[in-house]
C-alpha cells in the first residue's frame, strides 16, 4: 500500500521582511523620483526605461517575500519544497523519515538537549520562528547532522509514525 500526503504552509512575515519591503519601497521612490527629473532632457527616453525596469524590479523583489513551503511525503520519503511567489519551486531536502533520530515539537522543555545540539546545517521550513505546531526533526545525511524544522499536520505526523514509532516524541 503507498502511503501519500502532502501539506503546504505559507511563511508569515516578521518585523525583517516588512522592513525590507519597506526600504525597497522607499529606495524605488526615491529612483523614480530621481529618473523622473531627467524624463525632459535629452536623456528622456534612457530615463524612462530606467524608471520602467526600477518598478518592474522593485515588484518581483517584493513578490519573491512571498513563500510557501510543500511537504510531500512518499512511502517515507519527506520532500520538502520552497515555493516563491507561487511560480518558482525550489527543492529544499529529500530524506527518508526512518533516518530521523527524533522528532518533536519545537520548544518543549524536555527535548531541550536534543533541539539545542550543534548541527551542520539547519534548514527552516515553517511558517515563522515561534510557531506552536512547529516540530524539529534531527537526523544524518551524506555526513553531515541536520535540523529540520517544520509544521506538518496531523495526518502527517500519523504517517510518520508508521515508519518510526519509537523516535516521534
Amino acid at each position: 500500500m503507498d502511503i501519500f500526503c502532502e501539506h503546504i504552509v505559507q511563511k508569515r512575515k516578521g518585523i525583517k521582511e516588512i522592513l525590507m519591503i519597506l526600504g525597497i519601497f522607499l529606495a524605488t521612490v526615491v529612483l523614480v523620483a530621481v529618473c523622473g527629473l531627467f524624463l525632459f532632457t535629452p536623456f528622456g527616453s534612457v530615463a524612462f526605461l530606467l524608471t520602467v525596469g526600477i518598478v518592474v524590479g522593485s515588484y518581483y523583489l517584493v513578490m519573491s517575500f512571498n513563500i510557501e513551503y510543500e511537504y510531500i511525503l512518499t512511502n517515507g520519503e519527506l520532500d520538502i519544497d520552497c515555493i516563491r511567489n507561487r511560480s518558482k519551486r525550489k527543492r529544499l531536502i529529500t530524506v527518508s523519515v526512518k533516518t530521523f533520530d527524533v522528532l518533536a515539537p519545537v520548544g518543549k522543555p524536555e527535548h531541550s538537549a536534543e533541539e539545542s545540539a550543534s548541527f551542520t546545517r539547519v534548514i527552516d521550513a515553517s511558517s515563522y520562528c515561534n510557531s506552536g505546531y512547529a516540530y524539529f526533526a534531527v537526523f544524518s545525511k551524506d555526513g553531515q547532522k541536520i535540523k529540520l524544522i517544520f509544521e506538518p499536520d496531523e495526518q502527517m505526523l500519523e504517517k510518520i509514525k508508521l515508519y518510526i514509532p519509537n523516535n516521534v516524541k
